[in-house]
């Protein structure tokens, strides 16, 4: 019973920030592997390997740092940063195995994501039973909350954002301003935008394709290794096997629901954290409601982002091929307009339909021993579309 005062409304908004941080991390992960053209849903393992790491140096850093004579307080707050620093590393390296894989080897990028996934549940599952299932020493406590000078002051959205969080709150707020004006108005963000959109034609301009998925799919990685050191350094003081949840893939329906922008995904995330929030209040002044029914808050609001009708045309030397659909108009092309996906795995290029489909037919060209007949016709219908593809081939909307 009871009701739920403007006060009580602020704390639960103020709630809401500190569950969306993971999600929005999540997110933003995503969005920075998916931007420059790689599909990345191994970020729920590289967040499960970030928070057992940050765990594990967060807890021995601080009895190595007391037993060499500093002060608890000191040991906790060193140790703490060692582990935030370690859990960014660890998700950094995930990314790595899935950069090699998916980039250098080619390998199907959802098979090569699950992997990182199933890699990660097996090394923490086996840490955790190691060292960390009994007699675990007691470390020094998550980061303690504080108030952002100046930026608290402000009415309501300084109470919400900025008065009693910590500090990765505050990074992921940082993260979400940066992201977006580095993609949206830095040349880097260009380039990365275009290696995810038309890799052939940032090729042809000289932009290094290889190293800049290289280098967003590791920078994707060292922002799930953040996200997962918020459960361990911020949420709670303890690891257990599987922790994250689901929320690595939460944070992937959040980059969908943002259309792969940072400040749309900041926004999904805030309204699947307020079904988390919105639970506890509930119990209290409503228990008469189900808990199961606050929780599908946020399924809820997924199916938003997949209403708006888009169009498009795909144009290769003048054919043009239209289609239309209900995913939203601003996201990446190489997303949305599956239907000019070139056919070949060795082609990144988007291509009509027809043309894609033709080259599949042809099959991908092979080097002929002297005794085997030539083929004449394929050869020069191979010919055509490698012409096509030298031409002025994309998704414009």
């Amino acid at each position: 019973g009871g009701q739920c005062d403007a006060r009580c409304v602020i704390g639960t908004l103020n709630q809401t920030a500190r569950s969306a941080a993971p999600i929005a991390l999540a997110a933003y992960a995503g969005i920075m592997c998916e931007r420059a053209g790689v599909i990345n849903i191994g970020i729920e393992g590289m967040m499960l390997m970030g928070a057992m790491v940050g765990y594990l140096v967060d807890i021995y850093a601080f009895i190595a740092l007391k037993n060499g004579g500093m002060d608890p307080a000191s040991a906790g707050t060193n140790a703490r940063l060692a582990g935030l620093v370690c859990a960014v590393l660890a998700g950094g390296a995930m990314a790595w195995l899935h950069a090699i894989a998916s980039i250098r080897f080619k390998t199907d990028q959802i098979i090569s994501g699950t992997v990182v996934n199933i890699l990660a549940v097996g090394l923490t599952g086996y840490v955790y039973r190691q060292y960390l299932a009994e007699n675990v020493p007691t470390g020094p406590g998550t980061f303690p909350p504080f108030d952002m000078p100046l930026l608290s002051q402000i009415p309501v959205v300084g109470a919400i954002f900025f008065e009693g969080q910590k500090p990765i709150v505050y990074l992921m707020l940082l993260l979400t301003v940066c992201l977006h004006v580095m993609l949206f108005q830095t040349q880097w963000g260009l380039r990365t935008r275009a290696v995810g959109e038309h890799p052939r034609a940032a090729d042809t301009l000289g932009i290094n394709v290889i190293r800049t998925r290289y280098i967003n799919v590791v920078a994707g990685g060292l922002i799930a290794g953040l996200a997962g050191a918020w459960f361990t350094l911020e949420a709670v003081d303890v690891f257990n096997p599987l922790m994250t949840n689901g929320l690595g893939f939460i944070g992937l329906a959040a980059m969908i629901f943002g259309n792969w922008a940072p400040l749309g995904a900041f926004v999904g995330a805030l309204i699947f954290g307020l079904g988390s929030s919105v639970q506890a209040t509930i119990s209290i002044f409503r228990p008469d409601i189900p808990s199961q029914f606050i929780w599908a808050w946020g399924g809820a609001a997924r199916p938003a982002s997949w209403t708006t009708p888009e169009r498009g045309c795909c144009w290769s030397s003048g054919r043009r091929s239209c289609w239309s659909s209900r995913r939203s108009g601003s996201t990446p092309s190489a997303i949305r307009c599956r239907v000019c996906r070139a056919s070949s795995p060795s082609d990144e290029t988007l291509l009509p339909a027809a043309w894609a489909s033709r080259l599949a037919r042809l099959g991908p060209p092979r080097r002929r021993t002297s005794l085997e007949r030539p083929r004449p016709e394929a050869d020069a219908a191979r010919g055509e579309v490698a012409g096509r593809l030298e031409g002025e081939a994309g998704c414009h909307p």
